[in-house]
């Protein structure tokens, strides 16, 4: 029975070491493209709830003090013409 040299038997397992490597790292990426994906969506639903949340506010004010305008840095109100 024919044997490949030591040289050829060598190659072939750094090449199946590269391949066994490079599988390894394109399932790390895969399961850190999940996390991001995970994360992404959150981010989006935190983004319609504090829109939510300003515009509830906004309402409340409106309610409070009729039309406005806010400086967010004083608090101080501009009253708005209708």
């Amino acid at each position: 029975m024919e044997k490949l040299t030591t040289e050829e038997l060598q190659k072939l397992q750094n090449l199946q070491d590269k391949g066994q490597a490079l599988i390894n790292e394109l399932g790390q990426i895969e399961v850190a493209k999940i996390s991001l994906e995970i994360r992404h969506e959150k981010a989006k639903q935190t983004l319609v709830e504090l829109q939510q949340e300003e515009i509830d506010y906004g309402k409340q004010m409106s309610e409070k003090y009729g039309p406005i305008s806010v400086n967010p840095e004083t608090g101080e109100i501009t009253k708005v013409e209708a």
